[in-house]
């Protein structure tokens, strides 16, 4: 008796367990640009990830989609955060150097080199804006996996330019087709496939857009070239 007493305590301990990790990471994915912004919150839903994955098996189905979704996730992010590192490095280095070309003007008398120095000073300060901001784009591993081939479709092989709005945390809030006058829209198979393509699309990962340490919405432009017979089952 208490040894099933212990058991079931433990049982009930790993469902509070579960529902509390699975309930931060619904947190997480609902906000990610406010709970992913930093390495310290990369390190912390990574370690979420990793007890969430003691509890995963094949009988568990959806705890392991919820998973892998979570770590793509964290994924994205990584690679926006680290990214954002390396430009605060590369601006710091910039204005040491800048302060230091302008300690040197300022000692010198030589006018020759104060004009050298100052269109240096443009150039870097003109780096520094471009590198604050950063593009929205498709995180394209999401979009293989997010294609559902529900029939065959023997279509031709086209290419399709897709306008996408993004919101600040990589959702897609709209897609649509650009290049409908250069396709044979007209085509059954062109347009079944299209279809499974905008599907796609709208459950696909996006990297938001950046300015700064800023996650922000954007508009962005995603041409694909989509290979005949795209769905073969």
């Amino acid at each position: 008796m208490v040894e099933e007493s212990q058991g079931v305590k433990k049982q009930i301990s790993d469902i509070e367990t579960l529902i509390s990790l699975l309930s931060k990471i619904k947190k997480i994915d609902d906000n990610s640009s406010n709970y992913l912004k930093n390495q310290n919150d990369i390190d912390s839903a990574k370690s979420v990830s990793k007890q969430l994955k003691g509890y995963s098996n094949e009988s568990t189905p959806k705890l392991n989609k919820s998973l892998i979704e979570f770590v793509n996730l964290i994924d994205q992010y990584q690679i926006l955060v680290t990214e954002a590192e390396e430009r605060k490095k590369r601006s710091k280095t910039l204005r040491s150097r800048n302060k230091s070309s302008e300690s040197k003007s300022k000692s010198s008398v030589d006018s020759k080199k104060s004009s050298v120095n100052q269109p240096n000073n443009e150039i870097s300060a003109e780096d520094n804006v471009r590198g604050t901001f950063r593009k929205g784009s498709l995180y394209m591993p999401s979009f293989s996996k997010a294609v559902k081939c529900i029939k065959r479709i023997r279509n031709k092989k086209f290419s399709a330019e897709f306008e996408i709005s993004l919101s600040s945390t990589g959702r897609p809030l709209e897609v649509n087709l650009l290049n409908g006058d250069e396709l044979n829209l007209s085509s059954r198979t062109l347009k079944d496939a299209l279809e499974v393509v905008r599907d796609a699309l709208t459950r696909s990962r996006y990297y938001p857009a950046q300015v700064g340490d800023i996650y922000v919405e954007s508009v962005i432009k995603q041409r694909l070239v989509i290979m005949d017979r795209f769905c073969k089952n």
